[in-house]
Parts: structure tokens; C-alpha cells; sequence
């Protein structure tokens, strides 16, 4: 999934830290580094400079979701 700044974040000349962040679920730890082993990963690694500037470090999170309310 793919979630892009609003333009708003441009508004009046400024330039936003990001245009946007890529979206990646799993249902466990395991699927998610069993990915890492597929050939649409591979696929989207090859892709990657043409859409990131891969001169910079990429920044990403790794976090578990949790429930607060039912």
C-alpha cells in the first residue's frame, strides 16, 4: 500500500520530509522475513531508483499493531 503526503503539504512552497510511505502488513514475523525470499521483494528492491533517492538512507519502522479498544 502506498500513502501520499496531501497536497497541502506543499502548500505556500514547502517541501515536505516525505512524498509519501510504502505500506508492507504481515501476519508474523516469519512471513514478513520470508518475504525478504520472494521474487516480487526482488522485484521491488530492482525497482527501487525509480522512485527513492537510494544515495540517502532509507528510514523504516518495523512495529507490532495492538488492539486498545474492541
Amino acid at each position: 500500500m502506498q500513502s501520499h503526503t496531501l497536497l497541502g503539504g506543499y502548500r505556500n512552497g514547502q517541501a515536505p520530509a516525505w512524498d509519501g510511505c510504502a505500506i508492507t502488513w504481515f501476519d508474523d514475523i516469519a512471513a514478513m522475513r520470508q518475504s525478504a525470499q520472494s521474487a516480487a521483494y526482488d522485484r521491488t528492491r530492482e525497482d527501487e531508483p525509480n522512485f527513492l533517492n537510494t544515495e540517502d538512507e532509507i528510514d523504516f519502522i518495523i512495529t507490532k499493531e495492538h488492539i486498545i479498544i474492541e
